[in-house]
């Protein structure tokens, strides 16, 4: 009975071993897979990098736009009341 012990104890040395590599072969591809995550990663963090500065822009063109909007606004108001005020003197003038 003690050799049928010591061969059930080899077969789950033999098991963990083979369970043990296993788990070392799926650990050495989780951190390739990691090592390549972190590649991208600082990739990407690079890109937004070189694009910070334009990024920083954005709010002053959008102030620059908001200020030519509102110069138009003025402009198409004051031209409105030109055209009108012609208008309305044309209309009150006496015709010859």
């Amino acid at each position: 009975m003690a050799t049928v012990t010591d061969s059930d104890l080899q077969e789950l040395k033999d098991l963990i071993s083979s369970l043990n590599s296993k788990i070392d072969v799926n650990q050495a591809r989780t951190e390739d897979k990691l090592n390549s995550i972190d590649n991208r990663i600082s990739k990407l963090e690079g890109m937004l990098q070189a694009q910070q500065p334009y990024i920083q822009k954005i709010p002053d063109m959008a102030e620059k736009i908001g200020e030519l909007k509102n110069w138009k606004q003025i402009a198409l108001t004051i031209g409105g009341a030109v055209i009108g005020a012609i208008i309305t003197y044309l209309a009150k003038s006496p015709n010859p």
